[in-house]
């Protein structure tokens, strides 16, 4: 018992203190965000948008980007349909018959057995901008994000990443999904600042055209369907340290949306989880390993709280002090996404997002995910 109180203590501890570093982190960022004068500059981008069945979104997207205030001579736009079985080919395919000078469709062959860097690595052997900068089908982008994004691609620059905003339903579960991306967007961005890269958005993310060719692409992970941010971001970082930002200027935020149910919310994570065991560092696996270990260790001290009510003098302290840097962190993420959240819906959120946190962990270890019908690892 005194064991497993230990170590929930220790982990405890050592994750209210790496949430405080990421809090100042993130305050630092944004004030260097606020004082870093626009570029004026307007270097020419390709944006990329790999799709798979997103016939549902991917018409408001594509008005989204017709509205960008980036002169429309500077950038260029790049669909790749990735073995759609609705409507998405047909909507790309009318987009750019009525908008010839955008860019064009791109259809992955079936052979290639389809994935999201195989789309994108194909996009890329077709652009012609300098800058590449992806987003997701099921996204939408303000009209100012090219312009904004753009104002981060500076001359020393490989690799830039941007805000992703997660919209949720309005109710408990939408709400807690809301509040977890909020936290590790948080966690991203501080973690690119302070030179600790360990991961990105492939909804939000540019990268020099000659960089990627450089570095040879996804050709070290072009088995793995997921991985096509998080993968490449640390490969800049071992080709061009200290090369890569993160733009945290509000007009360069995409927003995307939340999964509807458990069962969604679960598989959307446990993928997400997956790229921890396979693109390790130091820092991922020292920070994985302290989160995990403290929301694993919160399950067992509460069972041993069950058995010896005495054990609450050493858990509750502990707890709460957790709550509080928690809350500390997503209020701060929350007022610049234009969220909110309470001290109270953290509160109670803890038991659901301990065994939540646990269950993916293990998943991401043990089991496949699935991701649009396929499997991976």
């Amino acid at each position: 018992m005194m064991l497993v109180l230990g170590v929930y203590t220790l982990f405890s501890f050592l994750y209210v203190i790496f949430l405080g570093r990421v809090r100042k982190a993130w305050w630092s960022l944004r004030q260097a965000n606020v004082e870093q004068p626009a570029s004026v500059s307007f270097p020419f981008v390709t944006v990329i948008v790999p799709v798979r069945n997103e016939a549902q979104h991917l018409p408001d997207l594509l008005n989204d980007l017709l509205a960008q205030d980036y002169p429309d001579d500077r950038w260029e736009l790049i669909v790749v349909n990735d073995g759609s079985a609705d409507g998405t080919a047909a909507i790309a395919a009318d987009f750019f018959h009525s908008h010839p000078n955008r860019g064009g469709l791109l259809n992955l062959p079936d052979r290639e057995g389809g994935s999201k860097k195989q789309a994108v690595a194909m996009a890329i052997a077709n652009a012609k901008g300098e800058w590449i900068l992806t987003t997701d089908g099921d996204c939408r982008v303000g009209p100012s994000w090219l312009t904004t994004m753009a104002q981060g691609m500076s001359p020393g620059r490989t690799m830039l990443a941007g805000p992703v905003n997660l919209v949720g339903s309005p109710d408990f579960l939408g709400i807690l999904q809301t509040a977890e991306w909020i936290g590790l967007q948080c966690i991203g961005a501080a973690g690119i600042y302070r030179g600790r890269n360990f991961f990105c958005n492939g909804a939000n993310l540019a990268y020099r055209k000659q960089a990627f060719t450089e570095s040879g692409g996804f050709t070290r992970s072009k088995k793995r369907l997921s991985g096509d941010d998080t993968d490449l971001l640390l490969q800049f970082s071992r080709s061009w340290p200290g090369s890569i930002g993160f733009q945290s200027g509000t007009g360069a935020i995409v927003e995307t949306f939340a999964d509807d149910g458990i069962g969604s919310a679960f598989s959307q994570r446990h993928r997400w989880a997956s790229k921890i065991p396979v693109a390790l560092t130091t820092v991922t696996l020292l920070i994985s390993l302290i989160a995990w270990l403290s929301h694993a260790g919160f399950l067992a001290a509460l069972c041993i709280m069950f058995f010896s009510p005495i054990a609450a003098f050493v858990v509750l302290p502990v707890f709460f002090l957790k709550v509080l840097a928690e809350y500390l962190l997503l209020k701060d993420g929350a007022d610049y996404f234009g969220h909110r959240v309470s001290f109270g819906l953290i509160l109670a959120a803890q038991p659901f997002y301990a065994l939540y946190i646990t269950l993916v962990g293990a998943a991401a270890v043990f089991l496949p995910y699935t991701w649009k019908g396929r499997k991976g690892r």
